[in-house]
């Protein structure tokens, strides 16, 4: 495998990455090579990252815990912070307990891993997270996608069918900004399958 050949057929395209040395904090405008720019690609969709209040109880974590938890959650890293996080997330989704991962990638992959014995096959929204793609290919169930947002094309999928199954959808898709018909896939997912879950839309 020629790297150098592939790398630079990636430049004659235009497909070729590199990383811009932000210089300052994440926020609306960011600072790129000396010039204050507006900043359109960020993920921090809620200015989280760079917020007073966020930022001091950063700090005060800090100050009590140190800079890291030093093991996993089931050795000696579940600290009491993570656990009444855990607890606080829990009663505002309305659910029984609440466990935290370190990214929603991880989260996504976990899900699929915990339901892995569990499934006979899965079925996923044609414009799903690539996260959930992975999950899914994880635990070796191959990768079905409906029509994005079609509900008659997710019924004939389902249709086809056996066993126990889940279907798998962002609420808000985060290319695009539209939202999953969650109670058209609520009433399917209740019809046909053994298990069925919802949490509070948008969480």
């Amino acid at each position: 495998m020629d790297f150098s050949e592939k790398l630079s057929n990636l430049k004659q395209q235009h497909l070729y990455r590199s990383r811009k040395v932000v210089d300052s904090a994440q926020d609306t405008k960011i600072i790129i090579d000396g010039k204050s720019l507006i900043n359109f690609c960020s993920n921090d969709y809620l200015s989280l990252a760079n917020h007073v209040q966020v930022k001091e109880a950063f700090k005060q974590g800090v100050d009590e815990y140190g800079a890291g938890s030093g093991a996993s959650h089931l050795v000696s890293g579940h600290s009491r912070a993570h656990h009444e996080l855990e607890d606080a997330l829990a009663e505002y989704t309305g659910q029984e307990r609440a466990l935290l991962f370190s990214t929603g990638y991880s989260a996504n992959l976990g899900i699929f891993s915990a339901l892995k014995d569990e499934l006979d096959w899965v079925l996923q929204d044609k414009l799903n997270h690539a996260s959930l793609i992975d999950g899914n290919q994880l635990i070796g169930l191959p990768v079905q996608r409906y029509l994005h947002n079609d509900i008659a094309s997710l019924e004939k999928k389902v249709s086809k069918q056996s066993g126990q199954g889940m279907i798998v959808t962002d609420t808000v898709f985060s290319m695009d900004g539209d939202q999953a018909k969650i109670e058209d896939l609520q009433k399917i997912a209740e019809g046909e399958l053994a298990f069925a879950k919802r949490g509070r839309p948008g969480v």
